[in-house]
């Protein structure tokens, strides 16, 4: 079959027709395939370079390819929840789960997953040498930064690092330090922080720092796809669908170690 033969095949599917596995419904006010559906994506699904070889693959596969704008997942999320996007990509996040309890997103699909890295200064300054359990290394290094023994610099508000950060350390880490104070200046050197592997591979590691090793299975966050019910785009089940097969798949499994598939 010709490039144009499948790209005509699969604009069917969409529209209807063919293809009785991937049929749906094409609402009344949807939009039509050639705007493009709009998609917000979370920065490091940008910054990695993950969304880029979609969009290669994307145009050479179906004929055309989505533009991803950054947004930290959480507010992926509320733009979902109010129809301010056709796709959400963001980082595992209790929003989603919370708008998914509420039936307003659907099709949410996990596409890959990435670790998540707790790095810091090389001189052990927060005690955590010999902690296995991600909640009280962070803890310690939340209490060691209050305490003016060593520095700690917060994930990006409404990112799915703070939602993480926030969970592990039963809520100390949204109050700032230990209670709600500013970071202490009198430490100098660099300071600890939540970052992902996708995001260290594309820029290295901060100077003077080294990954704390912290075998804790909580540490990795999925990369998910949803739609959202109060906006509605008649390519926009179709890349969410694409995002799950094979050589969008195989795009992620060329990404390690930044990001990794799923196990089936």
């Amino acid at each position: 079959m010709s490039d144009r033969s499948r790209r005509n095949l699969i604009t069917l599917s969409v529209m209807g027709f063919l293809i009785p596995e991937v049929v749906w419904a094409t609402p009344k006010n949807a939009r039509p395939l050639a705007d493009g559906p709009r998609v917000a994506a979370d920065p490091v699904a940008i910054s990695s370079g993950l969304s880029a070889r979609w969009q290669a693959a994307m145009a050479r596969d179906l004929g055309w390819s989505a533009d991803f704008s950054p947004q930290e997942s959480g507010s992926v999320l509320d733009m979902l929840n109010q129809g301010q996007t056709d796709v959400g990509l963001f980082l595992s996040h209790p929003k989603a789960d919370d708008l998914d309890k509420q039936g307003l997103i659907y099709e949410r699909h996990a596409l890959a997953s990435t670790d998540v890295l707790l790095v810091g200064p090389s001189a052990d300054l927060a005690g955590i040498r010999s902690e296995t359990d991600a909640g009280r290394a962070l803890t310690q290094v939340i209490v060691a930064a209050s305490a003016g023994q060593a520095r700690w610099t917060p994930p990006p508000a409404n990112s799915a690092l703070a939602a993480l950060a926030d969970s592990l350390t039963k809520g100390l880490a949204s109050k700032g330090m230990n209670g709600g104070g500013a970071p202490s200046k009198s430490v100098s050197g660099p300071a600890y922080q939540l970052m992902t592997r996708a995001s260290m591979t594309k820029g290295g590691l901060p100077a003077g720092t080294k990954i704390w090793a912290l075998p804790d299975p909580r540490m990795s966050l999925q990369l998910q796809a949803a739609l959202s019910f109060r906006s509605h785009h008649a390519a926009g089940k179709l890349l969410v669908t694409w995002l799950q097969w094979p050589m969008a798949q195989s795009i992620v499994n060329k990404s390690q170690p930044a990001w990794r598939k799923l196990k089936a």
